[in-house]
């Protein structure tokens, strides 16, 4: 009969690739919680795990942002429409909200020689400091090295870890103290004709030795405490050691000599 069909078409297409999935946050160390996106290339089912297991086709499918709180490793892979797999691949995403704590080596105090003063962090930071009262800012010296203390003086610093944490303010204030106390007698050397009523005073706190036998005291010597009552014609010879241990150098010598 010459009947002819109209000429029909089947377009067939392989598609033997995997779709690329990617996360759109990269590997790292961040101070903040993150929202981690998932993207694949074409049409395909995600699928997903945060507790370091391989994910599979039962694991979770991913659907929405994962938010990471806390230090997580993300392990994923996509299945396109025609079943194609891609490999598993992973997002590490560390999480440190902590500040660093640096520490000084020499404690607040009072010192009777210069002073070396290093600053230490438990982790990897920059510490910032200053030596002349203000607060340090990330515009203030950058510690790089032992900070020499040859007066009194207060250090303030705080550190920054690689994540941009940023620590409390911390102080430390050393007095450097090389002065020997200053010891006076009420009474000079001289002749009297009455009692005499020595008083022994210094410029700062300190304990004053004496001797009234003319002998030169030591620290083993009287300990003065309250005023000596001289009656007769006597050598007083004295000095005093601060609170640091700081010795004065000159034993003095206050000659009294009674004549009634």
């Amino acid at each position: 009969l010459g009947n002819v069909s109209s000429i029909n078409t089947v377009e067939i297409i392989i598609d033997n690739q995997a779709a690329i999935t990617n996360s759109l946050l990269e590997s790292g160390l961040y101070n903040t919680n993150k929202a981690v996106d998932l993207t694949s290339n074409e049409p395909a089912s995600i699928y997903y795990t945060t507790d370091l297991s391989t994910p599979t086709t039962s694991s979770i499918k991913y659907t929405n942002a994962i938010i990471v709180s806390q230090t997580t490793t993300i392990k994923f892979f996509s299945v396109d429409s025609v079943g194609n797999i891609e490999e598993v691949k992973s997002v590490e995403i560390g999480i440190d909200k902590q500040a660093a704590t640096t520490s000084a080596s020499v404690a607040s105090g009072a010192y009777t020689s210069n002073q070396s003063v290093a600053l230490t962090s438990n982790e990897q930071t920059t510490i910032y400091y200053t030596t002349n009262g203000s607060s340090p800012t990330t515009s203030s010296q950058e510690y790089s090295g032992e900070i020499l203390v040859s007066e009194t003086t207060a250090i303030k610093y705080f550190s920054v870890d690689q994540v941009g944490n940023t620590e409390g303010l911390q102080l430390i204030e050393i007095t450097i103290d090389t002065q020997s106390p200053i010891t006076e007698s009420s009474v000079a050397s001289g002749l009297y004709n009455l009692f005499q009523y020595v008083e022994l005073s210094t410029n700062e706190p300190a304990t004053t030795y004496y001797s009234l036998d003319g002998s030169a005291p030591t620290t083993s010597s009287a300990v003065y405490s309250e005023i000596l009552e001289i009656t007769s014609t006597t050598t007083l010879r004295y000095f005093s050691v601060d609170s640091l241990g700081n010795e004065e150098a000159t034993k003095k010598t206050v000659e009294i000599e009674i004549d009634s």
